[in-house]
């Protein structure tokens, strides 16, 4: 069974909207959330600010704020 025009188009402009939000995240700079700071490549330079978290690195943390 194929998608009908309607489900065709829906799917176009999903596809249109998501890659619209992945570059507008792209394009900004450093953002902070709770108790993170991730920049446009969150996967290899976030810095995890909650010492709760299992993967909070003082050494990375510090070197993070020695830059700014």
């Amino acid at each position: 069974m194929s998608p009908t025009p309607h489900e065709e188009k829906r799917h176009e402009q999903l596809i249109k909207e998501a890659k619209e939000a992945y570059a507008k995240t792209k394009s900004v700079g450093m953002t902070r959330t709770p108790g993170m700071f991730t920049g446009a490549s969150a996967l290899t330079t976030a810095v995890i600010s909650d010492p709760e978290d299992p993967n909070f690195d003082l050494e990375k943390l510090v070197n993070y704020w020695a830059k700014e």
